[in-house]
């Protein structure tokens, strides 16, 4: 008699039970967010619960980091795609009345997605976790639109939570453009200027002459096209970088003298007369 004998999984087949997310290809289009369905808040809650625990089951099969919360957001995926490791976030916002992802964080999950090919990111429904196995980091010609909305609605008469600027992106992306296969140059829109995060000037006058020690200054650069204001954004840069095989170490012990100080004032629908 035969013995029937079970088929071998592929290593690469998606696991049971989690929720949508994409798998590989690099194609702009297919990443998404699944929404929760309408059948009642306690059975989106248990679908949610059902799919963070096969989520977290399937990560500690695979040895990937597990986090908690949203802090470090940006670091922790950058500094996964650069080691090569897949890392699992849990808990983000889990007990805010507004739990889950933000909109700008959900834009820098789709924007690495469009800078990298093969990479695999998977959201509960929640978008209280987040599982991300790394890809290879492409470059090439990227667009991106970033949210000028925090999504994050009033409560109690406060405001909501300020969108975040160009800079927050250009900020936790730029480590990864040196290791990309080919140069990359990047169009972002949105908004400009905000007093939470770097503003593209600061971007363009000191880091990047900053990173030019490490032997990345030969094609790096920060265009600015156009401002953008809050609330409606509207502006536009490009950032172009280098592919380089390796950094070049530095030794930035002499300060030197400070000779002078610059600023740079801008205006946006009012006369240049009040910025000068």
């Amino acid at each position: 008699m035969h013995r029937g004998h079970k088929r071998p999984r592929r290593a690469d087949a998606p696991d049971a039970g989690t929720s949508g997310g994409r798998k590989g290809g690099g194609g702009r289009d297919s990443f998404a967010i699944r929404e929760a369905g309408d059948g009642g808040a306690a059975a989106a809650a248990a679908a949610a619960a059902a799919a963070t625990a096969a989520m977290t089951a399937a990560a500690a099969a695979r040895r990937v980091l597990r986090f908690e919360g949203s802090a470090d957001f940006r670091a922790r995926l950058v500094q996964a795609q650069l080691a090569n490791i897949g890392i699992l976030i849990a808990g983000i916002r889990s007990d805010d009345l507004q739990p889950g992802l933000r909109p700008h964080e959900a834009s820098f999950l789709r924007l690495m997605d469009r800078l990298t090919n093969g990479a695999t990111i998977e959201i509960n429904e929640t978008g209280t976790v987040v599982k991300y196995l790394p890809g290879v980091i492409m470059g090439g010609e990227v667009e991106h639109a970033c949210p000028v909305s925090s999504g994050v609605d009033a409560v109690g008469g406060a405001s909501g939570e300020p969108a975040r600027g160009l800079g927050w992106y250009i900020e936790g992306i730029l480590p990864l453009l040196p290791f990309a296969k080919r140069a990359t140059t990047l169009q972002l829109t949105g908004i400009t200027d905000t007093d939470a995060d770097m503003s593209v000037d600061y971007l363009r006058l000191v880091a990047l002459p900053t990173l030019a020690f490490f032997g990345v200054g030969d094609g790096l650069s920060l265009k600015i096209h156009r401002r953008g204001a809050p609330p409606l954004g509207g502006g536009s840069v490009t950032l172009t970088a280098p592919s380089v095989r390796a950094l070049t170490p530095i030794n930035l012990t002499d300060e030197g003298l400070v000779r002078k100080v610059r600023g740079v004032a801008y205006g946006t629908k009012v006369s240049p007369q009040m910025a000068n």
